[in-house]
């Protein structure tokens, strides 16, 4: 599925109130799903929002990270189809609190002893005919779960392809 792209820029970035870094998830015995599920990750974007409007400011909303079984058994059939166990996993409330069209490629992440690490980038979800400006769209379905690619199943591959990287705490 491979929901995970680099970019590498030729200028520093300013560090401000609005901009900040994020560490690169890099703790191999939390590489393992299973030792996160059940955690609490912020998920961040400007995706719709309730009723599917558009947010004026950055949205956050902390979701749980599921088991992959938990996942599966909750729609066999898509989450059979699309979630690969080492590429991606799902995380979110069936209540109505999930991502949605817009939030895409943004992060899910676990603070950790006051640091926060990325450990998911927001990829898709089940979605569902709706009225949106006046036609017919699919857009995200808020009372499912939403599938997130597993950053800890490309921490090589991005420390691999990125000059100078500060790795290892």
């Amino acid at each position: 599925m491979s929901d995970v792209g680099l970019m590498i820029l030729s200028k520093k970035v300013e560090i401000s109130d609005n901009v900040r870094p994020i560490c690169l998830w890099n703790d191999d015995s939390d590489s393992n799903l299973a030792r996160v599920a059940g955690t609490k990750a912020m998920a961040v974007g400007f995706g719709l929002a309730d009723n599917y409007t558009l947010p004026d400011e950055l949205q956050e909303v902390r979701l749980p990270i599921l088991a992959h079984k938990e996942c599966y058994l909750s729609k066999k059939r898509f989450f059979g189809k699309y979630l690969l166990p080492g590429d991606n996993f799902c995380a979110g409330y069936t209540n109505g609190t999930t991502t949605c069209n817009g939030d895409s490629g943004g992060s899910l992440s676990i603070e950790k002893d006051g640091r926060w690490f990325i450990r998911g980038i927001v990829s898709s979800g089940m979605s569902k005919k709706v009225m949106f400006e006046g036609e017919e769209r699919l857009l995200c379905h808020p009372n499912q779960y939403s599938l997130f690619a597993d950053v800890a199943g490309y921490v090589d591959w991005i420390v691999e392809n990125t000059p100078e990287i500060s790795f290892r705490n």
